[in-house]
């Protein structure tokens, strides 16, 4: 269930040009640049969230599927 869920949300992201559809509502209610992570994340950190979190998933992926053929 929750990889089903992860991978929906990452063809949203990607099938929106790898930006949050979100960012648009942000700008919307004022978000100066329509993020909203930098105001609890370093800057360069909330910039690279997706250059980040991608290869994590793939590990967990891989970790997973390798787990299930064991038993």
């Amino acid at each position: 269930m929750a990889a089903a869920v992860i991978a929906g949300e990452s063809l949203v992201f990607a099938g929106n040009g790898f930006r949050c559809p979100l960012t648009q509502l942000a700008k919307h209610y004022g978000a100066e640049s329509g993020a909203v992570t930098d105001i609890y994340l370093p800057k360069w950190f909330a910039h690279n969230m997706p250059a980040i979190h991608v290869p994590l998933l793939i590990v967990m992926a891989y970790l997973h599927i390798r787990n299930y053929r064991r038993r």
